[in-house]
């Protein structure tokens, strides 16, 4: 369709619009289709072996970039197959490398500022060329030696590693469908009056309170957590140990504690009525059963037809 403009298209600057309008087209299809995934590792082929390292080749585009002699394996052969990530090095060129960056396009980190210029500041993601952090992604001005919690993505016109600390253009962008007690993966990404701001998943962001975590969490740290509650506003209760475990954890100690008083013994076991284990513990039949289960395992208790014994 745009290339049927140019045929009502005459004036000198209708015509340069169209160029440009052609070459934004352009760089998008190349963007959103390729083959190459620049920011990510790849798998390539070796095409050919230089002086300076290797050419590997992406065969669907024809793409050609080179491995250096450092990042290329001992005995590499043409046709081998390389596991390696893709950027633009300094020059601006397409290169590969066997080294892990610290992060990914389309990922959030925490990372250290190592300089800043008349561009903007130049963070440490593991890779000979820093990663730049532009002016225009900034929401404050950090200094050399401080950490910045960023996204990282890829630049769809310069096709260049970009970094931004407005980590919130990226995060609750859609609703989530997040469950009571699911497991997820959380990156810490700031602390709050209340307790910490979470990353949940890569996508959504989530609480967790203080209470959780008495010794506090650095930021970029990385753990697994649980959804805790999902409020009526769609924000959400992180938590990092699985739903019930502390009221599991604090039951335990009070049925070890009946079992010492009892002289070992506590006249209830798995089949004991649900309206039993309340007036006796004060607890549900299920926390119940979860504890005994736990201290059975634990060999600390045998489960009989009268009900519990310690070993």
């Amino acid at each position: 369709m745009l290339w049927n403009l140019s045929c009502t298209l005459k004036s000198p600057f209708s015509l340069g619009l169209l160029t440009t309008l052609k070459l934004a087209f352009s760089r998008w299809r190349a963007y959103h289709f390729r083959m190459l995934h620049i920011g990510q590792r790849n798998t390539l082929q070796v095409d050919r072996l230089s002086s300076i390292g290797v050419f590997l080749i992406e065969e669907e585009e024809g793409v050609s970039l080179l491995l250096p002699r450092r990042d290329t394996p001992e005995g590499c052969a043409v046709g081998d197959i390389l596991d390696v990530f893709v950027y633009r090095d300094s020059d601006d060129r397409l290169i590969a490398t066997k080294e892990e960056p610290y992060v990914t396009a389309g990922n959030f980190a925490n990372l250290k500022v190592v300089g800043t210029n008349n561009v903007g500041a130049f963070l440490d993601w593991g890779l000979p060329k820093d990663l730049l952090l532009p002016f225009r992604e900034q929401s404050f001005r950090p200094n050399v030696g401080q950490r910045v919690m960023v996204y990282v993505y890829l630049d769809p016109v310069s096709e260049r590693m970009v970094a931004t600390t407005r980590i919130h253009r990226h995060l609750d962008q859609v609703p989530h469908e997040f469950k009571e007690g699911e497991e997820v993966s959380l990156m810490v990404a700031k602390h709050t009056d209340l307790g910490h701001t979470a990353i949940i998943n890569g996508t959504h962001t989530g609480l967790i309170y203080g209470s959780e975590v008495p010794n506090g969490l650095a930021i970029g740290k990385t753990m697994p957590g649980y959804i805790g509650t999902v409020r009526e506003d769609e924000k959400i209760d992180l938590l990092l140990k699985p739903p019930g475990y502390k009221r599991v954890e604090n039951s335990r100690d009070f049925i070890l504690f009946k079992l010492a008083e009892g002289g070992g013994f506590l006249p209830l076991n798995d089949k004991s009525k649900p309206e039993d284990i309340r007036e006796e513990l004060d607890m549900s039949k299920k926390t119940f059963k979860q504890v005994i289960g736990a201290l059975y395992k634990d060999r600390i208790i045998t489960i009989k037809a009268d009900g519990i014994h310690l070993i």
